[in-house]
């Protein structure tokens, strides 16, 4: 039986500041930090989520909960983002 999840993601992609830079924070040059927000079910250590590129690179990967990784600036999804759950 597939057990279907209700979850929130909210994908944005920052624009790296010079602020960041002067401070030591933030992202390289050429990268931006994507904020990955997942609001989850009652059963968060099922989920996994991944940001790939349109031929399959992984760019950023991580579990239920706030994440900021680092990937290259511009666009992140050209199809559907995904989340996977233990249950499909």
């Amino acid at each position: 039986m597939l057990r279907t999840t209700t979850l929130l993601l909210v994908l944005a992609l920052l624009t790296y500041s010079s602020a960041q830079a002067a401070s030591g924070g933030g992202c390289p040059p050429g990268e931006s930090e994507l904020v990955v927000t997942i609001v989850p079910d009652a059963w968060p250590n099922e989920i996994t989520w991944d940001v790939q590129t349109n031929v399959g690179t992984i760019l950023a990967s991580g579990t239920a909960g706030n994440a900021t990784p680092c990937v290259p600036t511009g666009p992140v999804c050209s199809s559907p983002c995904t989340i996977l759950t233990a249950m499909g």
